[in-house]
């Protein structure tokens, strides 16, 4: 779907790629390159995932989307070493 140029951003994706001053192409990377890290097939509307690719310099940058006929961008975050034991591992909720 991404390949085919089937995204679509959420508002809220699109607020947070102006907040933390994240590039379409940089977040594009992540979905055609990256790892999926978490998996969340019990989301409502749709099942999602969670997507993680080493990007500017070795930052992990993450993306979170669904998918239906269309690959959804729900959110878009930098790695933050309090909540992340490493890029991959979350830190556990105390």
């Amino acid at each position: 779907r991404v390949r085919a140029g089937r995204v679509v951003y959420t508002l809220h994706a699109q607020q947070r790629m102006d907040e933390r001053q994240t590039l379409l192409s940089e977040v594009m990377d992540v979905m055609l390159n990256g790892e999926m890290i978490e998996e969340y097939p019990d989301t409502k509307p749709l099942p999602s995932c969670l997507m993680m690719k080493n990007v500017r310099e070795n930052e992990p940058l993450y993306v979170l989307c669904a998918v239906n006929d269309e690959t959804v961008v729900v959110t878009v975050h930098w790695h933050d070493p309090e909540k992340w034991l490493t890029p991959v591992k979350r830190k556990l909720k105390k």
